[in-house]
């Protein structure tokens, strides 16, 4: 059979693989891909995901979300080369090029460095959480205090104060008649998920009562407009439009739902957490495996990472209830993803839930690092929050 390799590096993707690179051995691996980073930083300290194939014109704060987190994951053990000075450097260049009148935003114009004033979830989300750390790390608050802009800016949202949720968009300086609608639309995956995990961590680094309060209130919108009475959840909402269908991406809800349970003994949380893992269970398949939609127009396909998530999720959800059956039905994902995900040439990256057929050949250098912590998981099963470092680890974002 014939094999198309990549001959790029996973600079974009260095947070997904560094440590589990690391974990598995493999350090001369994970220095070449930290080195490599080091000198794209040295050429450029706000590099352009090389796979992306549109809007090259634009900078995205997103795609330097898992350079930042994979290149603190290396200093943190301290490994040389030491990368201090180049993620300052990128931290730097970054608020320079994404802010503009005390707001940050999530785009900016490539070639002149020049903030477009769309402060977007989706690239923004995973900052204050990146900024918390390394003021932690590095000792410098001016990263604390950027951290802070953010979450106030997401906290004072318009749509967020009447909703709960967060909006896809939140915009300053442009009509809103020319956003199609994204400043008053939700979106779960990633979007309000990486804000919601960000809130958390902020609690969790500073006790301030007003974070807890934006991740109760988050809850509360959740459940009001994301979750539906079978604990299927909504991946999209707007307050005009029918809501988009189900997928299993909400596996994100189970695991961080967890962690609010755990972080502000909030109970109803993890109420929510049961409620939208069984229903996920009714669908888990006779491979173990579990569909990326269910519903009409269903989508059997078993994608391989959203399975190691929704099994790192269901044991974190076996630790928080104490009930077997989540503890049952994770170790009945694994040993599909074992059995069918599993091949040859790799971590095929989708088979069909129903027969272990698989669907796509693609194995996925960040994904098969990834799968990684499933397997961290199922070893420290029932201890996953007696340890900061590993929780940390298996967080998805």
């Amino acid at each position: 059979s014939r094999c198309c390799l990549d001959p790029l590096g996973i600079v974009e993707d260095l947070g997904d693989v560094v440590a589990f690179i690391l974990q598995a051995g493999g350090k001369l691996l994970a220095q070449s891909q930290v080195e490599q980073a080091l000198r794209i930083i040295e050429r450029d300290p706000l590099p352009q995901n090389p796979r992306r194939t549109t809007r090259r014109w634009m900078l995205d704060s997103y795609d330097l979300t898992d350079l930042l987190l994979g290149l603190m994951d290396w200093d943190e053990p301290g490994h040389p080369p030491a990368p201090q000075p180049a993620i300052a450097r990128v931290l730097d260049h970054w608020q320079r090029a994404f802010s503009l009148g005390g707001h940050f935003f999530g785009k900016a114009e490539r070639r002149f460095r020049v903030a477009l004033p769309l402060a977007t979830s989706n690239d923004l989300g995973m900052f204050p959480e990146i900024l918390l750390r390394w003021s932690r790390l590095s000792e410098r608050s001016v990263y604390h205090n950027w951290a802070t802009a953010i979450l106030d800016q997401w906290r004072t949202d318009p749509f967020h104060r009447a909703y709960g949720l967060f909006p896809r968009i939140s915009a300053f300086f442009v009509p809103v008649r020319f956003l199609r609608g994204m400043t008053s639309a939700a979106r779960l995956f990633k979007d309000n998920t990486n804000l919601l995990a960000s809130f958390l961590s902020a609690y969790r680094e500073t006790g301030d009562e007003r974070y807890s309060e934006t991740v109760r209130g988050w809850h509360r919108g959740f459940v009001t407009h994301l979750l539906r009475a079978d604990g299927a959840v909504r991946m999209q909402w707007t307050p005009d439009r029918p809501a988009e269908v189900v997928d299993l991406r909400s596996f994100q809800v189970i695991d961080l739902l967890c962690d609010v349970f755990v972080d502000l003994g909030f109970d109803t949380a993890l109420d929510t957490a049961r409620r939208t893992a069984d229903y996920w269970l009714r669908y888990q398949q006779e491979t173990g495996l579990f569909p990326q939609c269910p519903e009409p127009p269903a989508d059997w396909a078993s994608i391989s990472d959203s399975q190691t998530d929704m099994t790192v999720a269901l044991f974190k959800l076996y630790e928080t209830t104490g009930e077997n059956a989540y503890e049952e039905a994770a170790i009945r994902c694994m040993r599909g993803i074992h059995r069918f995900h599993f091949q040859e040439f790799g971590l095929a990256n989708s088979v069909d839930s129903r027969t272990g057929e698989v669907l796509d050949p693609t194995s996925k250098t960040k994904f098969l690092a990834l799968s990684l912590k499933a397997w961290m998981a199922l070893e420290n099963r029932g201890r996953i929050y007696a340890s900061g470092e590993l929780r940390a680890r298996l967080a998805d974002r």
